[in-house]
């Protein structure tokens, strides 16, 4: 049932996938500040080697714009990476919970089973030692009785016969 559910969901989910969109997160990450560092580098480079030139102006605004753009996409493939591992995470907490939760409600039910069976366990003792005082009881009993029904009979024949011959 949810159980079943949640473990399910722990086997889709491993850490070996967190670490793999770590890596490659933090290999765009440097691919991608190696461009904007590069490009300001160029621009730092232009502007000191022909201030005042028109040409190299226009040059210097347009690396500026890309090392912004480049930036800008560094920002962006970070959010958007964020938003997946926080989408994962809240994934693994749900998952976690869930087992938790089922794993307590198993827990509760072997309590229950196991005070149970302590139950029946102790009654079967209490039956068992029962059993064997009776059986001890009927053991010593039997002569007893086998003994009185045999006085009986007698004193029956005994009283039958001058009973008869009082008559």
């Amino acid at each position: 049932s949810s159980g079943d559910t949640a473990v399910n969901h722990i086997d889709q989910i491993k850490p070996d996938v967190f670490e793999g969109h770590l890596r490659s997160q933090d290999r765009t990450l440097a691919v991608l500040l190696e461009q904007a560092f590069r490009i300001k580098e160029e621009v730092a480079a232009s502007i000191l080697s022909a201030q005042g030139s028109v040409q190299t102006e226009a040059l210097s605004r347009r690396l500026l714009e890309s090392h912004i753009l480049t930036i800008t996409r560094i920002v962006k493939q970070l959010s958007a990476n964020m938003q997946v591992l926080e989408g994962h995470i809240a994934q693994r907490d749900s998952v976690t919970t869930g087992t938790t939760l089922a794993v307590q409600c198993m827990d509760q039910k072997n309590m229950v089973g196991i005070g149970d069976l302590r139950g029946r366990v102790a009654r079967y003792g209490s039956q068992s030692r029962v059993k064997i005082t009776l059986r001890n009881y009927f053991a010593h009993a039997h002569p007893l009785h086998t003994h009185i029904n045999y006085f009986v009979l007698t004193r029956v024949r005994c009283l039958g016969l001058n009973t008869l011959h009082g008559d």
